[in-house]
This record gives structure tokens, C-alpha cells and sequence, in this order.
């Protein structure tokens, strides 16, 4: 649950209890622990993305560009 829905909801309705679902419970959880995975592996290696640069964001797109020359 984002930050200024929660202060909204309680700037709004003072007195009211705010609940998360399932789902968007486990969301939350995923997507901060990629963050902090993606943040400690750029740390850790010293680099972001992959180890090797791939024309044009495809995957196997070097492989045809060297098989061509």
C-alpha cells in the first residue's frame, strides 16, 4: 500500500481501519525484495544488468549479427 494512499485514507477517515489484501500484501513483498536484490547485486558485482551487452535489447541478437559477418 502506497505511502499517500495510507496518509489520504487517515487525513479522510480518521477512525478507520485500513486493510490489505492478499495479494497485493504479497505484491508489496516481491517487488521490495527484487529492489533490494537488484540493488545488492549491482553492489556486489560492481555492474547492472547482464554480464554481456546484447544489441537492441533482444535476447540472442549478437549470436545472428556474429553468424552474419
Amino acid at each position: 500500500m502506497s505511502t499517500s494512499y495510507r496518509a489520504a485514507v487517515r487525513t479522510v477517515l480518521r477512525h478507520a481501519t485500513i486493510v490489505v489484501d492478499h495479494f497485493h500484501g504479497v505484491q508489496l513483498v516481491k517487488m521490495t525484495l527484487s529492489t533490494v536484490r537488484r540493488h545488492n547485486t549491482a553492489t556486489l558485482r560492481g555492474r547492472r544488468g547482464r554480464a554481456t551487452a546484447q544489441s537492441g535489447g533482444r535476447p540472442g541478437a549478437d549470436c545472428y549479427t556474429a553468424a552474419k559477418t
